[in-house]
């Protein structure tokens, strides 16, 4: 079941240094309650899908490079970034993962245990989309 059209605003902050950057504002779909579709606003206008559950989440982006973040909260868990270079794993560690109506969001730190990290959070505002 796909709900009412509605608008996404993507934001990632880095935890580290608490910059924040809005990554799109777009038009997107909710399928299940747990499905995300949009495409990327600006030049790449790169098609994502997210999927999330009670304790994992997956962000799959269609670039130039295909990345596939599959984070479960409280783990370690590999992300995937297919180049025309190969394929490149990242590991991850998710700290945080809420969903509300309005809003859906994840915080990870990239990085091997024991060494320093870098953190980010990512964050799906929805609204209704306007007539």
């Amino acid at each position: 079941m796909i709900s009412k059209p509605k608008q996404v605003r993507v934001v990632r902050t880095d935890l580290n240094t608490g910059q924040t950057e809005c990554l799109c504002e777009c038009a997107c779909e909710v399928a299940g309650g747990n499905q995300l579709f949009y495409t990327e606003t600006g030049p790449d206008r790169c098609p994502v899908r997210v999927e999330i559950q009670s304790q994992s989440i997956t962000i799959q982006r269609q670039g130039e490079a295909v990345t596939t973040m599959f984070l479960v909260l409280h783990q370690r868990s590999v992300s995937r970034i297919q180049t025309e270079f190969g394929v490149f794993e990242i590991g991850n560690l998710t700290t945080l993962l809420e969903q509300t109506e309005d809003c859906w969001r994840v915080a990870y730190e990239i990085g091997e245990p024991g060494q320093p990290s870098d953190r980010f959070q990512i964050e799906w505002f929805f609204k209704e989309a306007e007539a």
